[in-house]
């Protein structure tokens, strides 16, 4: 490539508009003529701002597969943030699952300290192929903020949430800090 296409290029890219001058007066670009009654304009330098990330947590996949002995092909998968601990605005999680099942979806909620859980509820009667969300403002469920939290996600194969006989996706949670 030419040195001109490349320039031409970068220009459309938008990746030099910092180094052009930002108004026709620029002093590089005079035609030698002193004109003392004309006022100078000010240039200024454009300072490319990159856009805020979309998702400012990475996520980490906890993905469980069938269990021994089933013939199923499917797996469920849980996105928690990588840090394990979930903003206070707007506490989310994501669940995927990767085939329909005609099973309800379960979700447990629990301080290991406390003898009730938090929350223990089905969140769906029938598990949808797909990506869901939950959303904690939705369900009533009221985190503690510092508190360590297990979470389970499960669909319940075979009539209760045994790690060996269901789909169990289970994590820690914390609720971030005011």
């Amino acid at each position: 490539m030419t040195q001109r296409r490349i320039t031409q290029w970068l220009i459309s890219a938008g990746l030099i508009a910092a180094l052009l001058p930002c108004s026709a007066d620029d002093s590089r670009h005079t035609t030698g003529k002193a004109e003392a009654n004309t006022p100078q304009r000010k240039t200024t330098t454009r300072v490319y701002t990159p856009p805020p990330p979309a998702n400012p947590k990475p996520l980490v996949k906890v993905t469980v597969g069938a269990p021994r002995g089933s013939n199923l092909d499917i797996q469920l998968s849980l996105f928690v943030p990588a840090d394990r601990i979930l903003a206070r605005n707007n506490p989310t999680l994501t669940w995927e699952i990767s085939r329909d099942l005609d099973k309800p979806v379960r979700l447990i909620i629990a301080d290991p300290d406390q003898t009730r859980p938090l929350f223990d509820r089905i969140i769906s009667p029938r598990a949808r192929a797909g990506r869901r969300l939950i959303r904690f403002s939705e369900l009533g469920i009221r985190m503690t903020p510092g508190v360590r939290y297990d979470c389970t996600l499960c669909v319940s194969l075979n009539g209760g949430c045994s790690i060996a006989r269901d789909l169990v996706a289970i994590t820690v949670l914390v609720m971030a800090q005011p």
